[in-house]
Protein backbone atom coordinates (compact mmCIF):
# COMPACT_ATOMS: atom_id res chain seq x y z
CA UNK A 1 0.00 0.00 0.00
CA UNK A 2 1.47 3.37 -1.02
CA UNK A 3 1.25 6.68 0.85
CA UNK A 4 -1.69 8.12 -1.12
CA UNK A 5 -3.70 4.92 -0.78
CA UNK A 6 -3.01 4.93 2.97
CA UNK A 7 -4.27 8.53 3.29
CA UNK A 8 -7.42 7.66 1.34
CA UNK A 9 -8.20 4.84 3.79
CA UNK A 10 -7.23 6.89 6.85
CA UNK A 11 -9.40 9.83 5.74
CA UNK A 12 -12.55 7.66 5.86
CA UNK A 13 -12.08 7.00 9.58
CA UNK A 14 -10.36 10.17 10.86
CA UNK A 15 -12.51 13.10 12.00
CA UNK A 16 -9.58 15.54 12.17
CA UNK A 17 -9.74 17.02 8.66
CA UNK A 18 -6.91 19.49 9.34
CA UNK A 19 -4.59 16.62 10.25
CA UNK A 20 -5.62 14.68 7.12
CA UNK A 21 -4.93 17.77 5.01
CA UNK A 22 -1.47 18.13 6.54
CA UNK A 23 -0.76 14.50 5.59
CA UNK A 24 -1.94 15.10 2.03
CA UNK A 25 0.23 18.20 1.64
CA UNK A 26 3.24 16.71 3.43
CA UNK A 27 6.27 14.74 2.31
CA UNK A 28 5.59 10.99 2.04
CA UNK A 29 9.09 10.07 3.25
CA UNK A 30 8.80 12.26 6.33
CA UNK A 31 5.15 11.60 7.23
CA UNK A 32 4.91 7.96 6.15
CA UNK A 33 5.80 6.65 9.61
CA UNK A 34 3.35 9.08 11.23
CA UNK A 35 0.54 7.83 8.98
CA UNK A 36 1.46 4.23 9.76
CA UNK A 37 1.41 5.00 13.51
CA UNK A 38 -2.03 6.66 13.33
CA UNK A 39 -3.49 3.78 11.29
CA UNK A 40 -2.27 1.29 13.90
CA UNK A 41 -4.07 3.30 16.58
CA UNK A 42 -7.25 3.16 14.48
CA UNK A 43 -6.94 -0.63 14.47
CA UNK A 44 -6.97 -0.56 18.27
CA UNK A 45 -3.41 -1.80 18.70
CA UNK A 46 -2.26 -0.92 22.25
CA UNK A 47 0.35 1.83 22.36
CA UNK A 48 3.04 -0.29 24.10
CA UNK A 49 2.84 -2.84 21.27
CA UNK A 50 3.19 -0.09 18.67
CA UNK A 51 6.16 1.53 20.40
CA UNK A 52 7.92 -1.78 21.10
CA UNK A 53 7.15 -3.41 17.75
CA UNK A 54 9.87 -5.85 16.67
CA UNK A 55 7.99 -7.66 13.89
CA UNK A 56 6.23 -6.90 10.60
CA UNK A 57 2.90 -5.07 10.58
CA UNK A 58 1.13 -8.25 9.42
CA UNK A 59 2.57 -10.23 12.34
CA UNK A 60 1.57 -7.46 14.74
CA UNK A 61 -2.05 -7.55 13.50
CA UNK A 62 -2.11 -11.36 13.74
CA UNK A 63 -0.86 -11.19 17.34
CA UNK A 64 -3.58 -8.63 18.08
CA UNK A 65 -6.32 -11.00 16.89
CA UNK A 66 -4.98 -13.76 19.19
CA UNK A 67 -4.53 -11.60 22.29
CA UNK A 68 -7.50 -9.26 21.84
CA UNK A 69 -9.87 -11.39 23.96
CA UNK A 70 -7.33 -11.69 26.78
CA UNK A 71 -6.71 -7.94 26.62
CA UNK A 72 -10.42 -7.13 26.91
CA UNK A 73 -10.77 -9.56 29.85
CA UNK A 74 -7.76 -8.01 31.59
CA UNK A 75 -9.19 -4.52 31.03
CA UNK A 76 -12.49 -5.43 32.70
CA UNK A 77 -10.70 -6.94 35.69
CA UNK A 78 -8.45 -3.89 36.05
CA UNK A 79 -11.32 -1.42 35.78
CA UNK A 80 -13.29 -3.33 38.44
CA UNK A 81 -10.43 -2.73 40.92
CA UNK A 82 -10.49 1.04 40.49
CA UNK A 83 -13.40 3.39 40.88
CA UNK A 84 -14.47 5.57 37.97
CA UNK A 85 -13.77 8.67 40.08
CA UNK A 86 -10.16 7.65 40.70
CA UNK A 87 -9.59 7.01 37.02
CA UNK A 88 -11.27 10.28 36.09
CA UNK A 89 -9.10 12.24 38.55
CA UNK A 90 -5.88 10.71 37.25
CA UNK A 91 -6.75 11.40 33.61
CA UNK A 92 -7.85 14.95 34.47
CA UNK A 93 -4.52 15.57 36.21
CA UNK A 94 -2.70 14.09 33.23
CA UNK A 95 -4.49 16.45 30.85
CA UNK A 96 -3.69 19.40 33.13
CA UNK A 97 -0.03 18.37 33.18
CA UNK A 98 -0.01 18.03 29.40
CA UNK A 99 -1.54 21.52 29.03
CA UNK A 100 0.91 23.03 31.53
CA UNK A 101 3.88 21.47 29.74
CA UNK A 102 2.53 22.75 26.44
CA UNK A 103 2.27 26.27 27.91
CA UNK A 104 5.85 26.14 29.23
CA UNK A 105 7.12 24.91 25.86
CA UNK A 106 5.18 27.65 24.04
CA UNK A 107 6.64 30.30 26.34
CA UNK A 108 10.14 29.06 25.53
CA UNK A 109 9.24 29.18 21.84
CA UNK A 110 8.28 32.84 22.33
CA UNK A 111 11.59 33.55 24.07
CA UNK A 112 13.52 31.85 21.25
CA UNK A 113 11.58 33.84 18.68
CA UNK A 114 12.32 37.11 20.48
CA UNK A 115 16.07 36.39 20.39
CA UNK A 116 15.97 36.84 16.63
CA UNK A 117 18.40 35.34 14.15
CA UNK A 118 21.63 36.96 15.32
CA UNK A 119 24.55 34.70 16.26
CA UNK A 120 26.54 36.86 18.64
CA UNK A 121 28.19 35.08 21.54
CA UNK A 122 25.60 36.26 24.08
CA UNK A 123 22.64 35.39 21.83
CA UNK A 124 24.04 31.92 21.10
CA UNK A 125 24.54 31.33 24.84
CA UNK A 126 20.96 32.41 25.64
CA UNK A 127 19.58 30.31 22.77
CA UNK A 128 21.40 27.21 24.02
CA UNK A 129 20.10 27.79 27.54
CA UNK A 130 16.51 28.01 26.27
CA UNK A 131 16.91 24.91 24.11
CA UNK A 132 18.35 22.98 27.07
CA UNK A 133 15.32 23.96 29.15
CA UNK A 134 12.91 23.04 26.36
CA UNK A 135 14.25 19.54 25.61
CA UNK A 136 13.16 17.76 28.85
CA UNK A 137 9.78 19.51 28.72
CA UNK A 138 9.15 18.22 25.20
CA UNK A 139 10.24 14.71 26.19
CA UNK A 140 7.93 14.73 29.23
CA UNK A 141 5.03 16.17 27.19
CA UNK A 142 5.46 13.35 24.66
CA UNK A 143 5.44 10.70 27.43
CA UNK A 144 2.30 12.15 29.01
CA UNK A 145 0.58 12.31 25.61
CA UNK A 146 1.48 8.66 24.90
CA UNK A 147 0.30 7.54 28.36
CA UNK A 148 -3.07 9.24 27.89
CA UNK A 149 -3.41 7.66 24.43
CA UNK A 150 -2.55 4.26 25.91
CA UNK A 151 -5.29 4.65 28.54
CA UNK A 152 -7.98 5.46 25.97
CA UNK A 153 -6.95 2.40 23.93
CA UNK A 154 -6.49 -0.13 26.75
CA UNK A 155 -8.73 1.46 29.46
CA UNK A 156 -5.91 0.78 31.95
CA UNK A 157 -3.99 3.56 33.73
CA UNK A 158 -0.32 3.05 32.70
CA UNK A 159 2.11 2.78 35.61
CA UNK A 160 4.30 5.37 33.87
CA UNK A 161 1.52 7.97 34.21
CA UNK A 162 1.59 7.83 38.01
CA UNK A 163 5.34 8.49 37.92
CA UNK A 164 4.87 11.43 35.55
CA UNK A 165 2.23 12.92 37.87
CA UNK A 166 4.22 12.37 41.07
CA UNK A 167 5.69 15.88 41.32
CA UNK A 168 3.08 17.81 39.35
CA UNK A 169 1.34 20.76 40.99
CA UNK A 170 -0.92 22.89 38.83
CA UNK A 171 0.18 26.56 38.97
CA UNK A 172 -2.40 28.96 40.33
CA UNK A 173 -3.38 31.87 38.05
CA UNK A 174 -0.19 31.82 35.94
CA UNK A 175 -1.14 35.04 34.10
CA UNK A 176 -2.46 37.05 37.04
CA UNK A 177 0.73 39.17 37.05
CA UNK A 178 -0.84 41.46 34.45
CA UNK A 179 -3.24 42.81 37.05
CA UNK A 180 -0.34 43.72 39.34
CA UNK A 181 1.32 45.95 36.73
CA UNK A 182 0.95 49.76 36.84
CA UNK A 183 -0.87 51.51 33.97
CA UNK A 184 2.30 52.68 32.21
CA UNK A 185 3.80 49.19 32.23
CA UNK A 186 0.56 47.67 30.91
CA UNK A 187 0.49 50.12 28.01
CA UNK A 188 4.11 49.28 27.18
CA UNK A 189 3.28 45.57 27.28
CA UNK A 190 0.23 46.11 25.07
CA UNK A 191 2.29 47.94 22.45
CA UNK A 192 5.07 45.36 22.61
CA UNK A 193 2.64 42.48 22.09
CA UNK A 194 0.90 44.34 19.26
CA UNK A 195 4.27 44.60 17.47
CA UNK A 196 4.93 40.88 17.97
CA UNK A 197 1.47 39.99 16.67
CA UNK A 198 2.06 42.07 13.57
CA UNK A 199 5.38 40.33 12.90
CA UNK A 200 3.86 36.88 13.40
CA UNK A 201 0.96 37.72 11.08
CA UNK A 202 3.43 38.89 8.43
CA UNK A 203 5.40 35.65 8.79
CA UNK A 204 2.22 33.66 8.18
CA UNK A 205 1.05 35.76 5.23
CA UNK A 206 4.34 36.83 3.60
CA UNK A 207 7.08 34.66 5.22
CA UNK A 208 8.75 37.94 6.20
CA UNK A 209 8.69 40.22 9.24
CA UNK A 210 7.22 43.07 7.17
CA UNK A 211 4.30 43.12 4.73
CA UNK A 212 5.30 42.50 1.12
CA UNK A 213 3.80 43.59 -2.21
CA UNK A 214 2.56 40.07 -2.98
CA UNK A 215 1.18 37.47 -0.52
CA UNK A 216 3.39 34.44 0.08
CA UNK A 217 1.57 32.28 2.66
CA UNK A 218 3.65 29.99 4.83
CA UNK A 219 3.17 26.34 3.81
CA UNK A 220 1.62 23.81 6.18
CA UNK A 221 4.09 22.29 8.60
CA UNK A 222 5.48 22.33 12.14
CA UNK A 223 6.88 25.87 11.80
CA UNK A 224 3.49 27.28 10.77
CA UNK A 225 1.73 25.48 13.63
CA UNK A 226 4.30 26.82 16.09
CA UNK A 227 3.77 30.41 14.90
CA UNK A 228 -0.03 29.99 14.98
CA UNK A 229 0.17 28.81 18.60
CA UNK A 230 2.33 31.81 19.55
CA UNK A 231 -0.06 34.18 17.74
CA UNK A 232 -3.09 32.70 19.50
CA UNK A 233 -1.50 32.88 22.96
CA UNK A 234 -0.19 36.41 22.45
CA UNK A 235 -3.66 37.47 21.25
CA UNK A 236 -5.11 36.13 24.51
CA UNK A 237 -2.52 38.12 26.50
CA UNK A 238 -3.24 41.24 24.44
CA UNK A 239 -7.01 40.98 24.99
CA UNK A 240 -6.53 40.45 28.72
CA UNK A 241 -4.31 43.53 29.01
CA UNK A 242 -6.80 45.64 27.03
CA UNK A 243 -9.60 44.49 29.35
CA UNK A 244 -7.59 45.45 32.45
CA UNK A 245 -6.71 48.87 31.00
CA UNK A 246 -10.38 49.57 30.16
CA UNK A 247 -11.49 48.54 33.66
CA UNK A 248 -9.16 51.20 35.11
CA UNK A 249 -10.45 54.07 32.99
Amino acid sequence: MDYKEGIAIFEKHCKNKIFVRSLKNGNAKILGKKLEYEMKKLLGIPLPQILQQRCSNQQLISQLRITNYELQKSNKQQISKSTNNQISNIITQAKELRNELFTQISNLHKDLFELGEENTESIVKKRKSLLDKRKPLIERHEKVYQAIEEYFITKIIPASLNLLLADFVLPQNPKSDFEKQPDIQLIKLKNKIATKLSRLKNLLNFQAYTAQAEPNPMPEGSKKKEIEVMHRELTEDYNKIVTIIKSRE
